[in-house]
């Protein structure tokens, strides 16, 4: 994957006018192995210096260690919560392990002045 965006914007960087490479998965793009690689900027420094790097994230991985590094090197940091109802989350996103609302909430708070969203 990270070959692939590499090559993709090896190729777009003559144009490189884009405002933003904005990172949101197929819902999630967190769980992806190669996501603290993509979303770190390194290459995007190296490649498209002037464009900005915004993650939408449900935040269910956002407690690892890699992945809370990561998205704290990105430009955008869009946390996503949904309710504070345990049967409406189970309805509404259809968790596949454990979730704990207010563990999701404490670690949105670690990320310090972070944008958030949600539709209580």
């Amino acid at each position: 994957m990270l070959d692939t965006l590499e090559a993709k914007l090896r190729r777009w960087q003559p144009r490189a006018s884009s405002r933003c490479i904005t990172f949101a998965g197929n819902g999630e793009p967190t769980p992806a192995p190669e996501f603290p690689h993509i979303a770190g900027a390194a290459l995007r420094d190296q490649l498209a210096p002037n464009t900005k790097i915004p993650v939408l994230s449900n935040g269910t991985r956002a407690d690892r260690p890699q992945v809370h590094d990561a998205l704290m090197m990105v430009d955008d940091n869009i946390l996503k919560l949904d309710t504070v109802d345990p049967a409406f989350i189970q309805l509404l996103d259809q968790p596949v392990g454990p979730y704990d609302v207010e563990h999701q909430i404490e670690t949105f708070a670690s990320f310090d002045g972070r944008y958030y969203q949600t539709i209580f």
